[in-house]
C-alpha cells in the first residue's frame, strides 16, 4: 500500500472513501474488512503529517501579485506621501534626531539652551520641524526641564561659612 501513503502525502486523496475507491480501481476488487482498517490506519497516521497548503496561486502568480506597483494614497505612493522615506526609515530617523537634540541639551550651557528653544518655538531648525507634534513636545519639555534646573544651581547663593578656609596647621615637635 506504498501507492496510497504516496497519493496521501501529495495531497490526491484527500478522505477514508476515497482512498477505498483507489484500492479498488488498482487491484481490481473491493478491500476486505482488514484491508479497509488498514487503509484507515495509513490515512490516519499520514493525515497528520501533511499540511494542507491554503494558498492555491502559483509561484509564478505570487511573483506576479509582487511585482504589482504599490498601492497608492491620493494618487501617490505610501512612500512619496510619507516624503520619499518608509514608514519605519521615518521612525528610525525622529528617534535619532530626538537623541541627537537631547544630547545637545544636555551639553549646551544655559544661554545656549534659550537660544536653542528661541530657534526650535520660531521654527528655524529644520531637524526639529521634521518631528510629530508628540516628539516635538518631547523634546520642548527636556529643554524646559535642564534650563529650569540650570537656573536653580545658579539660582542657590554659596554662603561664606560653607567655604574653606584658613591654611593647615604645621605642629613642630
Amino acid at each position: 500500500m506504498f501507492w496510497l501513503i504516496n497519493a496521501l502525502r501529495t495531497g490526491k486523496i484527500k478522505s477514508v472513501g476515497q482512498a477505498i475507491k483507489a484500492f479498488t480501481n488498482v487491484n481490481g476488487r473491493a478491500p476486505s474488512g482488514v484491508e479497509r482498517l488498514r487503509i484507515g490506519q495509513i490515512f490516519e497516521n499520514t493525515k497528520a503529517k501533511v499540511l494542507p497548503f491554503k494558498y492555491k496561486k502559483s509561484f509564478k502568480q505570487e511573483i506576479d501579485e509582487m511585482s504589482k506597483p504599490a498601492p497608492t494614497v491620493g494618487g501617490k505612493t505610501i512612500e512619496e506621501a510619507l516624503g520619499g522615506i518608509s514608514w519605519a526609515d521615518k521612525k528610525k530617523k525622529a528617534k535619532r534626531i530626538k537623541q541627537g537634540l537631547s544630547t545637545k541639551i544636555k551639553l549646551n550651557t544655559l544661554g545656549e539652551n534659550k537660544q536653542l528653544a528661541k530657534e526650535l518655538v520660531s521654527g528655524k531648525n529644520s531637524e526639529f520641524n521634521t518631528l510629530d507634534k508628540a516628539a516635538k513636545r518631547e523634546v520642548l519639555d527636556r529643554l524646559e526641564i535642564n534650563i529650569k534646573n540650570t537656573k536653580a544651581d545658579f539660582a542657590t547663593p554659596v554662603k561664606p561659612e560653607d567655604l574653606a578656609s584658613g591654611g593647615s596647621k604645621y605642629i613642630k615637635i
